[in-house]
C-alpha cells in the first residue's frame, strides 16, 4: 500500500512537472508570439514611416518643381517686361533725339556758313596783322620782347574779340529769326520750350568752342612762324610755353595750369551759349539784344586779365553764373506759364 501510494505520488509529481513544462512551453510560445507580433508592428511602423517620408519627399519635389516653374515663369515674364520697357524707352529716346537732330540741322543751315566765314576772315586778318607786327619789331626780332611787341602790336586780341562778338550776335539773330519765321517747322518738331532751349544752347556752345579752338591753334601757328622768321627754325616747345604764360591774351585764351581762368572760360562759353539760346526762347516773342550787348561789352573789357586769379576773373565768373541762372529761370518760368495757359 505504501509502495503504491509512493508510485501514485510519483506519477502525480511527474504529471505536475509535465503540466508545468507544458505551461512554461505555452508561456514561452506566447512570449515568442508576442515578440513576433511586436516585430511585425515595428516593421509595419517602419514601412508606414518610410512610405510617409517618401510621400513627403515626392510632395516636396512636386512643390519645388511647381515653385521652380512659377519662378521661371515669373523670370520670363519679368525679362519680357524689361525687354518691352527697354524697347519703349529706346523708341522714346530715338523719338526725342530725331527732333533734336532736326533742330540742330535747321540751326546749322541758318548759321554755320556765316560762322565759318567769320572764322576765315578773322584768321586771314590776324595773319596779316601779325606779320606787320613782326616787321614793326625790327632789330629786336631775336629777343623775347619782340614777340610780345608783335602780339600786342598786331592787335590780334581785338580781332578775336570782334569775331567772338560777330559769332555771338549771328547766333542770337539766327535763332530769333528761326523761331519767328519757321514757327510752323518748330511746332512740327514737337519739342518743349525747355528742350528747344537746351538744344540751342548745346549748338551755340559747340560754335563758340570752335572759335576758341581755331584761335588757339592759329596763335600756336603764328608763334611757330615767328620762330622760323627769327631763328630759321620752328619755335621750341619752351618758347610756346613761355609765350602762352607771359602774354596776357594768350594766357587767357589757353590758361595752361591756371584753374581759375579755365573755370572762367567755361562759364564764359556757357553764359554766351545760354544767353543766345534764351534771347527769344524764354523772354518773349521778340528777340532781346540789350542783355547780349551788355554781356559782350563786359567780356571784351575783362577778357585779357593778368596772370593769376584776379578780381576781374572773379567778377566775370559771378556775372556769368548770374546770366546762366537768370536765363534758365526765365525759360522754365515761361514754359510753366504756357502750360498753365493750356490747362
Amino acid at each position: 500500500m505504501t509502495r503504491e501510494n509512493r508510485k501514485e505520488d510519483g506519477r502525480k509529481e511527474e504529471d505536475r512537472k509535465e503540466k508545468g513544462r507544458k505551461e512554461e512551453d505555452r508561456k514561452e510560445k506566447g512570449r515568442k508570439e508576442e515578440g513576433r507580433k511586436e516585430e511585425n508592428r515595428k516593421e509595419e511602423d517602419r514601412e508606414e514611416k518610410s512610405r510617409k517620408e517618401k510621400d513627403r519627399k515626392e510632395e516636396g519635389l512636386e512643390r519645388d518643381g511647381w515653385e521652380r516653374q512659377e519662378r521661371e515663369k515669373t523670370d520670363r515674364d519679368k525679362a519680357k517686361g524689361n525687354k518691352q520697357k527697354s524697347r519703349r524707352q529706346k523708341a522714346v529716346k530715338q523719338k526725342g533725339i530725331k527732333p533734336t537732330l532736326a533742330l540742330w540741322a535747321l540751326l546749322a543751315e541758318s548759321s554755320i556758313y556765316k560762322i565759318l566765314t567769320v572764322l576765315a576772315v578773322a584768321a586771314a586778318a590776324e595773319v596779316l596783322l601779325f606779320r606787320g607786327g613782326i616787321k614793326a619789331a625790327g632789330d629786336t626780332l631775336t629777343e623775347y620782347r619782340s614777340l610780345t611787341a608783335a602780339v600786342e602790336g598786331s592787335h590780334i586780341s581785338l580781332v578775336f574779340l570782334a569775331a567772338l562778338g560777330l559769332i555771338y550776335f549771328i547766333l542770337v539773330w539766327t535763332e530769333g529769326r528761326l523761331s519767328s519765321q519757321s514757327s510752323g517747322t518748330m511746332l512740327r518738331l514737337k519739342l518743349s520750350g525747355s528742350r528747344i532751349f537746351w538744344s540751342k544752347a548745346v549748338y551755340n556752345l559747340a560754335c563758340l568752342v570752335l572759335l576758341f579752338a581755331v584761335q588757339a591753334w592759329l596763335c600756336i601757328w603764328l608763334i611757330r612762324g615767328y620762330g622760323r622768321a627769327a631763328e630759321g627754325g620752328d619755335a621750341s616747345p619752351l618758347s610756346l610755353f613761355l609765350a602762352f604764360y607771359r602774354i596776357d591774351f594768350l594766357h587767357c585764351l589757353l590758361p595752361m595750369a591756371e584753374a581759375e581762368k579755365w573755370v572762367r572760360n567755361v562759364l564764359l562759353l556757357s553764359a554766351f551759349a545760354v544767353e543766345a539760346a534764351a534771347a527769344e526762347t524764354g523772354k518773349g516773342e521778340k528777340t532781346e539784344y540789350v542783355p547780349a550787348i551788355l554781356l559782350y561789352t563786359l567780356t571784351t573789357g575783362w577778357f585779357a586779365a593778368p596772370l593769376g586769379g584776379t578780381v576781374l576773373d572773379w567778377l566775370s565768373m559771378i556775372l556769368y553764373l548770374f546770366v546762366i541762372s537768370l536765363n534758365i529761370w526765365h525759360v522754365y518760368k515761361a514754359e510753366g506759364e504756357r502750360v498753365q495757359a493750356c490747362d
